[in-house]
Parts: structure tokens; C-alpha cells; sequence
């Protein structure tokens, strides 16, 4: 899809399910070394939550930024 910038905006294939696949990625790793230094302490808790809340709100900024771009018809 083009905008009226010029950019290019990918809406099929892989693209369509994940635009940013790193960030599973990073999503799992926490949630693995989290799993891994076990719950006795907070702080692997609070890496996850910290982890998955930040890139959920990174996610919700991409989302709103592409919105916001007028396409051609």
C-alpha cells in the first residue's frame, strides 16, 4: 500500500500477522529468563512486565502512527 508521502505501508503476507517479529522474540526471552531465575524474587517478574509493556505500547504508537497516514486510493 503507498501513502500520499511516498512510503510504503506492508499489509500481506508474513507482514500481515507480524510487523515486528523481534519483539516476540524479545517477548519470550524475558519470559524464559524470567522462568528460569524462578519466583522467589520480584525482580524476574518485573523484567517480564516491565519487557511486555513496553513493547506493548511501542506496538499501540506503530499502530496509531500508520492510521494516521492518508493513503492513495
Amino acid at each position: 500500500m503507498r501513502t500520499a508521502q511516498g512510503d510504503t505501508l506492508l499489509v500481506d503476507g508474513w507482514w500481515g500477522y507480524s510487523r515486528k517479529i523481534q519483539v516476540s522474540t524479545d517477548d519470550v526471552g524475558a519470559l524464559s529468563w524470567g522462568i528460569v531465575c524462578g519466583f522467589d524474587h520480584y525482580q524476574p517478574c518485573f523484567y517480564v512486565t516491565f519487557c511486555v509493556g513496553m513493547f506493548a505500547h511501542r506496538a499501540h504508537r506503530d499502530i496509531q502512527r500508520c492510521r494516521s497516514k492518508p493513503l492513495i486510493s
